[in-house]
C-alpha cells in the first residue's frame, strides 16, 4: 500500500515538474490545473502521513502486548517462587518469624517501656494507691490483701493500712533502727506499736519479698533485671505482647513470659505484667509457679505464686514525714 501511495505522489511531483519545464507556473493555461496538481501532492502526502501513523500504531500496539504479556508472565513466576519455595508456600513476614524472634521483640518493647517507668518514677517524690496483693507462702495461696498504700522514695519510707481490720505497718530508712513499725487492730490495738526486723520471721510469715522491697520502683528493676537476663536466653524463654488492657482508667501493655524449665527461673513459671504506657511503671503483674510444687498433686495446673496491683496511682511532688506516723490517719495528698 504505501508503495503506490508513493508512486502516486511521485507521478504527481514529476506531471508538476514537466510543466514548469514547458511554461512558468504563473502562465499555466488554467488555474484550476495548478491547483488540481498542488491537491495530487497534498493528498498524497497527507495519505503517506496516515499510513506511516496507522502502521507505526500497530506496530506499538503488538509491541505493548507483547511486553504485557511478558511482564504477565514475570509476575507470576516471581509470585510463585514468593508463595512456594522448595515446594512449600513461605509464609508472610510475620508468620516466617521464628519464636526466637518474635520472644526478642516482645523482650525489647518491655524493656522500652520499663526503662521509661524506671526514670519516671524516679523523678516522682512518690505516690499513694490501693494496693492489692496476693501471695503463696508454703504451698498457701493467700486470699486478695487489699490495703492504702503510700510510698516516699528518698529517703524511702512505706505505710500500708487496711482499712477492714485496722492494722497499720510502717517502715523509713535510717529511722527507728530500720525496724518495721506495726500497730495491729480491733482489740490487738492494746498491744500498742511493735518494732519487728523487716525480715525476720513474724514480719514475713505472710509476705514472700520484705517491705522494703514493695512498691512500683522496686518492682520496676526487678522486672528489669529479669527482661535483661530473658533477652540473653532467649532462645530458652517465649515472650509475647497481649491487647492493651484499661486498668483504672489508663491504658497498660501487656506481656507474658513463660520458661521452659524451672532451671531458668525456679520461682517463676510465668509472669503477666500490665505496664502503664504512659507513665512505663508496671501496675499489674501476676506469676505462676510450676506444676509439681502445686498444693493438688492430682492437677496439671501451675498455681498463683504472687500477683501485685496498683489501682488509683496518685503521684505528689512532695509526702510530708506525717504521713508514715502511725498514730495518725494517712492524708489524702494532692497529685502532681
Amino acid at each position: 500500500m504505501w508503495t503506490m501511495i508513493l508512486i502516486g505522489v511521485v507521478s504527481s511531483v514529476n506531471r508538476c515538474r514537466t510543466a514548469h519545464t514547458s511554461q512558468s507556473l504563473w502562465s499555466m493555461t488554467s488555474t484550476s490545473q495548478m491547483a488540481g496538481a498542488l491537491l495530487v501532492v497534498v493528498s498524497g502526502f497527507l495519505l503517506l502521513t496516515g499510513a506511516i501513523l496507522v502502521g507505526t500504531s500497530s506496530v506499538i500496539g503488538t509491541r505493548i502486548e507483547t511486553l504485557e504479556n511478558d511482564l504477565s508472565h514475570s509476575a507470576g513466576v516471581h509470585n510463585s517462587l514468593d508463595n512456594h519455595r522448595d515446594g512449600k508456600p513461605v509464609k508472610s513476614v510475620e508468620e516466617a518469624m521464628t519464636g526466637t524472634e518474635t520472644t526478642i521483640i516482645a523482650l525489647r518493647e518491655e524493656l522500652k517501656l520499663l526503662t521509661l517507668g524506671k526514670n519516671w518514677l524516679s523523678k516522682q517524690a512518690g505516690y499513694t494507691a490501693t494496693f492489692l496483693r496476693r501471695e503463696s507462702v508454703e504451698k498457701d495461696v493467700s486470699p486478695v490483701d487489699e490495703m492504702q498504700i503510700v510510698v516516699r522514695h528518698e529517703p524511702f519510707a512505706v505505710r500500708l493500712d487496711w482499712l477492714e481490720t485496722g492494722r497499720r505497718v510502717a517502715y523509713t530508712d535510717g529511722e527507728n533502727d530500720n525496724r518495721l513499725l506495726v500497730r495491729l487492730g480491733g482489740s490487738k490495738r492494746l498491744f500498742g506499736t511493735l518494732k519487728l526486723d523487716p525480715r525476720g520471721r513474724l514480719a514475713m510469715q505472710n509476705s514472700r519479698h520484705p517491705i522494703t522491697e514493695i512498691g512500683l520502683l522496686d518492682l520496676t528493676n526487678r522486672l528489669l533485671t529479669r527482661c535483661q537476663q530473658d533477652l540473653e536466653q532467649a532462645d530458652k524463654v517465649v515472650c509475647q505482647t497481649l491487647p492493651d488492657e484499661e486498668l483504672s482508667g489508663r491504658i497498660c501493655a501487656v506481656f507474658v513470659v513463660e520458661y521452659q524449665t524451672p532451671a531458668l527461673s525456679p520461682n517463676h513459671r510465668s509472669t503477666q505484667i500490665s505496664v502503664d504506657r504512659a507513665w512505663g511503671a508496671p501496675v499489674k503483674m501476676e506469676s505462676t509457679g510450676w506444676a509439681e510444687f502445686t498444693t493438688d498433686v492430682t492437677t496439671n495446673e501451675s498455681q498463683i505464686v504472687e500477683s501485685a496491683e496498683y489501682r488509683n496511682v496518685t503521684f505528689a511532688n512532695e509526702i510530708s514525714a506525717s504521713q508514715f506516723d502511725l498514730t495518725t490517719n494517712p492524708v489524702a495528698i494532692s497529685s502532681n
